[in-house]
């Protein structure tokens, strides 16, 4: 084992690169094209303030695009959930309810074995 020591060795480290990095290089590519083209500066910074303006429009559209989505998935676990509290109160209701009723019903009748007034006046 001790050859083993002395030999070399490579590491290797892989990153992942996500799509803002391409994103980053070509929006600043785009722009190094426009400032390098062959137009007047007027032509190019009218260029430029006009894709600016793209970009904020549909940065502006994602936003609301995604406060809808939020909106409408908040709006849709909120009524599930008034669903469930209502559900979940009428089956307590009814269970109240059906607790109250056999309380009645054994108060009006005697436990087993235990014989009525009545039942003992007539001797049955």
């Amino acid at each position: 084992m001790p050859e083993l020591d002395n030999q070399d060795y490579v590491i290797i480290e892989r990153q992942r690169g996500g799509i803002g990095p391409f994103i980053w290089g070509a929006a600043i590519g785009a722009g190094l094209a426009l400032l390098f083209a062959p137009r007047s500066g007027r032509q190019t910074r009218a260029e430029i303030r006009d894709g600016v303006q793209r970009l904020r429009d549909q940065a502006e559209d994602a936003v609301r695009d995604a406060q809808r989505t939020v909106t409408d998935r908040y709006d849709g676990v909120r009524s599930e959930v008034r669903g469930r509290v209502d559900a979940a109160r009428d089956a307590f209701a009814a269970g109240r309810q059906a607790a109250q009723e056999s309380r009645r019903g054994s108060a009006a009748s005697p436990p087993e074995g235990q014989l009525v007034d009545e039942e003992l006046d007539t001797g049955m």
